[in-house]
């Protein structure tokens, strides 16, 4: 697995060791304010890739690809509560999908920076 992939898998086994209810919120209500936060995170980032600010540029991404760690940690909470513990295959499916995500992203700014 490469480096770069590794981090990911990193930041999503420490979203879901880190997941619980905060004060009490159910994790639906967290998972709809994680994907606010994404959202407003990922517009960070493109603000720093328009400004060709390396330095904002690697902290936006590195907030970007943990709050979409912590996105994936939520959507399977939310299914364990409402179906019971997630198979193998239902896992790596979320799984795939967030590394995908990730790639896409990286691959966004990768393509908009020059050299």
């Amino acid at each position: 697995m490469p480096a770069q992939e590794e981090q990911w898998s990193v930041a999503l086994q420490k979203a879901r060791h880190a997941l619980r209810k905060n004060d009490g919120l159910p994790f639906a209500l967290q998972l709809e304010h994680a994907q606010a936060g994404f959202a407003t995170k990922k517009e960070l980032l493109k603000q720093a890739v328009r400004e060709k600010s390396m330095a904002n540029i690697e902290k936006t991404l590195t907030d970007v690809i943990e709050q979409r760690a912590q996105i994936t940690a939520l959507e399977l909470a939310v299914w364990e509560e409402r179906y019971g513990k997630p198979s193998t295959s239902m896992l790596e499916t979320y799984t795939t999908r967030y590394m995908t995500d990730c790639l896409r992203i990286i691959t966004a700014i990768a393509h908009t920076i020059p050299g």
